[in-house]
C-alpha cells in the first residue's frame, strides 16, 4: 500500500518502522589502525545483512517474478579517482557485477582494478540483493548534507574567513527581526549545538549577510542556495530539477574563489569533501525516488527521541540497554491495543464520533520520562519540527480513503500566539485564503504568473481600545495621521455625499498585526495553505526607561493599480 507522503512523514502514524540500531563501537582493542578500520566496516555490513537477511531472495518463501531480472541493479557509485570526486563529471555507473567480481578477485589473487575503483575489502550486505538497486540507498539528506554540511561547515565557515567572524555576528544582531524567521541577537559564532531548525534560519539570511563580498563568493553562495530551496520542495518538475543542475553548475564555476581567497586551504580541496560530490547526483535520484523529503532523516532523528533518550530517562541508568528495550516493547503494545481498541470502537459504534487515542496513550506513558530532563539539548527544537509535521491536513483524505486506510475524524484548532488574538477555532477552521490570480500575459511573455488574494484577519479584540488621534500622534508620532485618514476615507468614499472631517479627539482602536490568509499556490497545491502575519508595535519600555520589548514594523507592499506593473506599479 502507498501511503501519502505527508502522512508517512507524521510520526504519530507510525507509518515509517525503525526496524534496528547499528552500532557504533571504537574497537580500541584491535592496535593496529587499519585493521581496526576493517572491523568496523565489517561489522557494519555484517548487522545490515542481518536486518534484511529476511528480504534476501528466497528467504521465507519468497518468489520473484522473472520479469524483474531485467532491473539487474545498478550500483550508484562513480568511476571517479580520488582527485576528482569534487568536480562534476559525466562519468557511467558502475553495475552491481562488476564490483562484486572486482571484490573477489582482490580477495583472491589481487586485483588492480579493485584498487583502480577506490573499493575497500568487505562483504557487502547487499551481495544478496539481486533485485535491488543499492545505490539508490544512499539517498540525498537534506539535514546533516545540504544544512548541516555544505552550508553549516563549508560555506558559511568559508564565508567568515573571506568576510571575518566578527563582521559575520554583527550582520546577524543587525538583521531587522521579521515574523517567522529567527533573529540570531548574539550572532551565530556563540552557537555551540545547531538544530536543524537553526540552520535553516540562519540559511534564510547568509545571503544578505555577504552581499558586498566579491562577486564570485556571492555567485558561488548563490547558487547553492538556490539548489537547497529546490531540494526541500514537496514536487518537482523536469524544469525544475533542471534549474537545480544549473545552480549546481554555476557553484562549480565560481568554486575556485574560495581557494583563491585562502577559506579553503587543504590540500585535496574540493576533492576531500564527499558532501560536495554528493549533491552532484540529487537530481538522478529524485527522477528515481522522488523529492527528498519524502525520505529525510528529520524524521529518524525525531524517532531517536523517543526510541533513546526517554527509554534511557525511563531507566535506572544501570545496565540500560536490556531496560530501554524493554520500554519500547511496552510503548509498541500500548499503541498496538489503542489501535485495536480504536478499530473495534469504528466497528461497533460507526455513528459514534471517533477519537484517536493512540497518540494519547503514548503521550500519557512518555509525560514521566518527558519531565525527568525537560531541558535536554535539542528536544524542544526537534517538538516544534515534531509538531510542524503532525499538523492535520486533509489534502490527502481522499487519497488514504481510497487506499483502504481508515481516517477519524479530528477537531482542528488554530495556533495563537496571544490570548487577546484568540479567534474561534470554528471560525478559523474556514480561513484559507482566496484563490490566487493569474495575471494577464504580455505579448511577448509566455509565461503565467499568479499573485496571492490573502483574506486579511484582525483580531476580534483590538489591543488597544478607545485611544483618540492626539495620544496616537504624540505616542508613534504620527503628526500627518489625521490628514492620511481623512485622505483615505473620501478615496475610498468617492460618492459619500457628506464631507469627511476626522477631529483630533476622534476615538479610535488599535490592533498591532493583522493575519493572511493563503490558499495553497495553484503551481503546488501539495504546499497547502499558509499564514503571515504582520506586526506593528511600538517599543514597550518600562518606567526606568528600558526596553522590554524592541519595536517591530514589518514591512508591507500595497498593490494599488492591478494594471501596471513594476514595484512602483509604473
Amino acid at each position: 500500500m502507498n501511503l501519502p507522503k505527508h502522512y508517512r512523514r507524521k510520526i504519530s502514524k507510525r507509518a515509517n518502522v525503525l526496524i534496528g540500531y547499528l552500532p557504533v563501537p571504537k574497537l580500541d582493542c584491535v592496535p593496529d589502525k587499519e585493521e581496526r578500520r576493517k572491523a568496523r566496516r565489517n561489522l557494519f555490513h555484517q548487522c545490515l545483512k542481518s536486518l534484511l537477511k529476511p528480504l534476501a531472495e528466497g528467504e521465507n518463501g519468497w518468489r520473484w517474478n522473472a520479469t524483474t531480472e531485467e532491473c539487474g541493479a545498478y550500483i550508484q557509485f562513480l568511476p571517479l579517482k580520488p582527485g576528482q570526486r569534487g568536480d562534476l563529471h559525466n562519468a557511467t555507473y558502475r553495475t552491481r557485477d562488476a564490483v562484486i567480481d572486482a571484490m573477489k578477485e582482490e580477495a583472491e589473487t589481487g586485483s588492480a582494478k579493485f584498487r583502480r575503483l577506490g573499493l575497500f575489502q568487505a562483504e557487502p550486505f547487499w551481495e544478496n540483493h539481486k533485485y535491488t538497486d543499492m545505490g539508490c540507498l544512499l539517498t540525498p539528506d537534506l539535514l546533516h548534507q545540504l544544512h548541516k554540511g555544505i552550508l553549516k561547515d563549508h560555506l558559511t565557515k568559508w564565508a567568515a574567513h573571506i568576510v571575518g567572524s566578527k563582521v559575520i555576528d554583527e550582520r546577524h544582531k543587525t538583521m531587522p527581526e521579521y515574523h517567522g524567521m529567527r533573529h540570531f541577537k548574539n550572532g551565530i559564532s556563540a552557537v555551540s549545538q545547531w538544530t536543524g531548525r537553526e540552520l535553516k534560519e540562519m540559511a534564510k539570511v547568509l545571503l544578505p549577510v555577504i552581499a558586498d563580498c566579491n562577486h564570485e563568493v556571492v555567485q558561488a553562495a548563490r547558487s547553492i542556495l538556490d539548489f537547497v530551496y529546490l531540494a526541500h520542495s514537496s514536487s518537482l518538475t523536469d524544469s525544475e530539477i533542471e534549474a537545480m543542475e544549473k545552480a549546481l553548475r554555476i557553484f562549480h564555476e565560481h568554486k575556485y574563489v574560495f581557494r583563491q581567497s585562502g577559506a579553503l586551504s587543504t590540500k585535496k580541496g574540493f576533492h576531500a569533501i564527499p558532501k560536495i560530490h554528493m549533491i552532484s547526483h540529487y537530481s538522478h535520484i529524485i527522477r528515481k525516488l522522488g523529492t527528498p523529503d519524502g525520505y529525510n532523516t528529520e524524521t529518524s532523528e525525531r524517532l531517536h527521541i523517543d526510541f533513546a533518550k526517554l527509554g534511557y530517562r525511563a531507566s535506572n541508568k544501570v545496565n540500560a540497554t536490556k531496560q530501554m528495550a524493554l520500554y519500547i516493547q511496552r510503548i509498541e503494545a500500548l499503541a498496538m491495543h489503542a489501535s485495536y481498541l480504536d478499530e473495534q470502537a469504528r466497528i461497533d459504534q460507526q455513528d459514534i464520533r471517533h477519537r484517536e487515542t493512540a497518540p494519547e496513550l503514548e503521550n500519557a506513558v512518555l509525560e514521566f520520562a518527558e519531565t525527568e530532563n525537560p531541558d535536554d539539548d535539542d528536544d524542544e527544537a526537534w517538538d516544534e519540527w515534531y509538531n510542524a509535521e503532525e499538523a492535520e491536513d486533509d489534502s490527502g483524505r481522499e487519497e488514504l480513503e481510497g487506499a483502504g486506510v481508515f481516517v477519524g475524524p479530528t477537531v482542528e484548532l488554530e495556533d495563537v500566539a496571544e490570548a487577546d488574538e484568540l479567534v474561534e477555532a470554528a471560525e478559523v477552521a474556514e480561513l484559507r485564503g482566496h484563490g490566487w490570480e493569474q495575471e494577464q500575459p504580455h505579448a511577448d511573455d509566455h509565461h503565467v504568473r499568479f499573485h496571492p488574494v490573502p483574506e486579511i484577519v484582525l483580531a476580534k479584540t483590538p489591543t488597544t481600545s478607545g485611544i483618540s488621534i492626539d495620544q496616537i500622534v504624540e505616542l508613534n508620532s504620527m503628526d500627518n495621521l489625521a490628514r492620511d485618514l481623512t485622505h483615505f476615507l473620501r478615496r475610498e468614499n468617492p460618492n459619500y455625499d457628506t464631507p469627511i472631517r476626522i477631529a483630533s479627539n476622534t476615538k479610535l482602536n488599535l490592533w498591532s498585526r493583522a493575519r493572511l490568509f493563503h490558499s495553497a499556490p495553484p503551481f503546488k497545491p501539495s504546499e497547502g495553505p499558509h499564514t503571515q502575519v504582520v506586526r506593528c508595535q511600538p517599543a514597550k519600555i518600562d518606567r526606568f526607561e528600558r526596553v522590554l520589548r524592541p519595536p517591530r514594523f514589518d514591512t508591507v507592499l500595497v498593490l494599488r493599480d492591478k494594471g501596471k506593473s513594476g514595484i512602483h506599479r509604473e
